[in-house]
């Protein structure tokens, strides 16, 4: 049984091919919206203002990692 093809790989990186991959890459971009926005808030409220830096790496590396799996087990 062979994948769905849903991204290219050009030039080292994934590019959406498949209205499935649009879907996944849309809901990464998304949940790290939401996730970095929720920390910033959350560290505000804390009152760690100096702190802003925080919130988007660790969102954005948690998120990453997954949405790179997929789009290698679902590339061509």
């Amino acid at each position: 049984m062979q994948r769905e093809i849903w991204f290219y790989r050009v030039l080292g990186s994934f590019v959406p091919c498949h209205w499935k991959g649009f879907a996944v890459l849309f809901g990464f971009v998304t949940l790290t919206l939401v996730g970095m926005f929720s920390g910033q808030f959350l560290l505000d409220a804390l009152g760690y203002r100096e702190a802003d830096w925080l919130a988007l790496p660790l969102i954005f590396l948690a998120g990453f990692v997954p949405m790179m799996i997929i789009a290698h087990r679902h590339s061509k």
